[in-house]
């Protein structure tokens, strides 16, 4: 329960900072931007993957959420947010696949 305590920590940090104007990296877009990081930093954190597994997963992320965005939409003005926030969840899963794969 912790674990899944501080995922939804992480990505309400992210999502913080872009509601206040800060700097992101929108993934897939940013009413979306915490899922994918929050993910990936805490398996990096209670697994401590190398750097370049990290890479390797996140360009996975990468390659899904662009397969989705050439066949569908990821827009959450189209699709609605549980199509944003779903694209979101599938970049991530690929991302915990390809590191523990």
């Amino acid at each position: 329960l912790q674990s899944r305590g501080l995922v939804f920590s992480y990505a309400l940090a992210v999502s913080e900072e872009n509601a206040s104007g800060g700097q992101i990296v929108t993934a897939p877009t940013c009413g979306s931007c915490g899922v994918v990081p929050s993910v990936l930093y805490h398996l990096e954190e209670i697994r401590d993957f190398s750097k370049n597994r990290m890479l390797r997963a996140l360009a996975t992320a990468g390659l899904f959420g662009n397969i989705v965005k050439k066949n569908a939409s990821i827009s959450g003005a189209e699709v609605g947010c549980q199509g944003e926030v779903g694209v979101a969840c599938a970049m991530a899963a690929a991302a915990a696949n390809q590191l523990f794969g």
